[in-house]
């Protein structure tokens, strides 16, 4: 879950963060402007969340001049991405165990 997290902040919350940053906003503007909460949007940036809501996402967009269709590609990848990770993950995790277990 942990390398879920930090694909989903390369992908999204960095993401996120650049786009906000390039709009000139700090945190608490971008909270103000899309009504979401100062905690939410800095959860969505660290990764600690892992999926926007879709009225997140159309408020981001809105906000930060971004068509909110590619903040859901952005999204989806992240996820995608994120799962494939976790499954060479434990993949690794299966053949060092079947690795130590050889003679």
């Amino acid at each position: 879950m942990l390398v879920m997290g930090a694909i989903f902040i390369m992908r999204f919350g960095g993401r996120l963060r650049m786009m906000r940053k390039q709009s000139g906003l700090r945190l608490v503007d971008l909270a103000e402007r899309t009504g979401l909460s100062y905690s939410y949007l800095s959860q969505l940036e660290t990764g600690s969340r892992m999926r926007p809501s879709d009225s997140a996402l159309e408020a981001l967009g809105r906000s930060l001049n971004v068509n909110v269709d590619e903040l859901r590609a952005i999204c989806a990848v992240a996820v995608f991405r994120a799962g494939i990770e976790s499954g060479l993950c434990q993949l690794m995790d299966v053949l060092q165990l079947l690795c130590r277990q050889m003679p």
